[in-house]
């Protein structure tokens, strides 16, 4: 997944039109969605995301969940019962029949995927945002400049948070240009190609 940002640069200046350009351009895209969707909690229609869910539930320690982001808080879960195989089984079920009953397998959340959040994560506090989809910092991350020509660049998401990003922006999307975000790039745009003309030129450019 991707976003392409293109501009048409018919009415520049050949000299303007220049990779390095673009690159500058990709950046700054790339770091307006971070601080949109990351720090402020917006989507791309520059609304609040999707709260998590409260449906209770449980982390095990083994899990993709619990690897990105340590669980804590909630209740202590224990294995109960001995192993008993019931069709197909997740690595972790696996893995647990051959932990001793009474072992600590993980933490149960009677609030949910919101309570599991609010419990593990560092530094929450009331008024803060809540819904930042971030767990260990992997998809931030991941959003790099990719690809970049005379006349566009590529943004997207990659390496091994490309499938997990492909969920998350199923169910709340964030990737992508919102409309408040063209704004800012637009502008932006502007900026980095005044900079580049008074580079060139040696002088201010009114």
């Amino acid at each position: 997944m991707g976003i392409k940002a293109r501009v048409d640069v018919g009415n520049w200046p050949r000299n303007i039109a220049t990779p390095a350009v673009m690159r500058a351009v990709g950046e700054m895209c790339k770091a307006q969605v971070i601080q949109r969707a990351f720090r402020e909690g917006l989507g791309t229609d520059d609304r609040p995301l999707r709260r998590y869910g409260t449906q209770p539930m449980s982390v095990y320690f083994p899990s993709e969940t619990a690897r990105r982001l340590k669980p804590k808080g909630g209740a202590p879960l224990y294995r109960k019962r001995a192993y008993r195989r019931r069709g197909s089984q997740s690595g972790y079920m696996i893995t647990a029949k051959y932990l001793p009953l009474g072992t600590l397998i993980g933490r149960r959340y009677e609030g949910g995927y919101a309570q599991f959040k609010r419990d593990s994560r560092k530094g929450f506090v009331g008024g803060s945002v809540e819904v930042d989809l971030t767990l260990s910092g992997q998809l931030s991350r991941s959003i790099r400049v990719t690809n970049v020509r005379e006349n566009y660049a590529v943004v997207q998401v990659s390496g091994g948070a490309l499938k997990y990003a492909a969920h998350v922006n199923r169910k709340r999307p964030f990737f992508g240009l919102s409309p408040e975000d063209q704004v800012l790039v637009r502008q932006a745009v502007a900026d980095i190609l005044r900079a580049f003309v008074e580079q060139q030129t040696g002088g201010a450019v009114q």
